[in-house]
């Protein structure tokens, strides 16, 4: 005669194991979208207070981004390499969270902050979003798409970049080729502004992530970055 309880024990432990296996698997999945793909800043750091200059024209105060969502950046209008690998990065994201995601679109600001002050006046920094920025609803819709590059005096600037560790030396060009590297106030201090010597500025291309209460959350460093991940990141903070 079969004995029944001895096949039903064994049956009834592969079912347990089987739905703690399913349930482990659900909780995993259920975990990892809440994880950040960049790497998670966990200090607290929030945005400094800043006056800056936009280029429109327009003065803006770190207040006026309240609620909003940052996407920051650190460029300069002169640029001729690393800002043209970053400037198509925010382009796409920004074209793909305007038409994927338009919902949220109006709580985000991609916020671009200058490296170089001296060159970046409102004039130079609309030309240079004009020109780089191939992104059509820039093109046709600016305010809407809500990409803005700040500037200001060095002293002004300086608070920022160190807040957040961003190198900005300028290499003193000679018949290209960099002969010195010097801080920006050094090179006020020796030059005229008006005769500054031929120069291009040695930065840091950090993506930050800042929610709506100005705590940044996550960085990027590498260029060879994945759009969906930073989009990822931003949508983890906006639901």
């Amino acid at each position: 005669m079969i004995n029944i309880q001895k096949i039903y024990k064994p049956f009834s432990y592969s079912i347990t194991l089987l739905v703690v296996f399913l349930l482990w698997t659900i909780l995993l999945t259920n975990c990892t979208p809440n994880e950040f793909k960049g790497t998670t800043i966990t200090n607290g750091q929030e945005i400094p207070s800043f006056t800056l200059t936009d280029q429109y024209n327009n003065s803006v105060i770190n207040d006026d981004l309240n609620g909003q969502i940052l996407v920051l950046t650190f460029l300069y209008s002169e640029c001729k390499e690393e800002c043209k690998i970053i400037v198509p990065i925010i382009s796409k994201i920004q074209s793909e969270i305007l038409n994927q995601y338009p919902g949220i679109a109006k709580d985000i600001t991609f916020l671009s902050i200058s490296v170089d002050p001296n060159n970046d006046i409102p004039e130079n920094t609309y030309k240079y979003m004009k020109l780089n920025n191939k992104n059509p609803d820039w093109q046709s819709k600016e305010v809407e798409a809500n990409w803005i590059f700040l500037s200001g005096e060095l002293e002004k600037l300086e608070s920022i970049w160190s807040h957040y560790g961003i190198a900005t030396d300028a290499a003193i060009m000679d018949q290209g080729n960099v002969i010195e590297v010097i801080s920006q106030k050094t090179m006020q201090d020796l030059y005229n502004k008006d005769s500054f010597p031929s120069y291009k500025i040695d930065h840091s291309l950090p993506i930050y992530i800042i929610d709506k209460s100005g705590v940044t959350r996550s960085v990027y460093n590498d260029l060879k970055i994945d759009t969906e991940d930073i989009i990822h990141d931003i949508l983890l903070i906006a639901n």
